[in-house]
């Protein structure tokens, strides 16, 4: 999903970019956004959203019934 969204970010830069940004300062952008994105992900430890991934709660201790 991230790497569609920054795909379209770049079109989005490209098409509508202030005409004094030329391509080369657009593509850096683009690069910047794919990086950050892209350490995103590796720090969550997965693909997709939230980022923050709060920790799991801890399961009840067992009180051995049952057993």
């Amino acid at each position: 999903e991230i790497s569609a969204a920054a795909s379209g970010f770049a079109i989005a830069l490209m098409t509508y970019a202030p005409d004094g940004m030329d391509r080369d300062k657009a593509l850096e952008c683009i690069r910047e956004a794919r990086m950050w994105a892209n350490s995103a992900i590796a720090l969550d430890g997965k693909i997709g959203w939230p980022l923050y991934t709060p920790e799991p709660t801890p399961l009840p201790a067992s009180s051995g019934e049952g057993l």
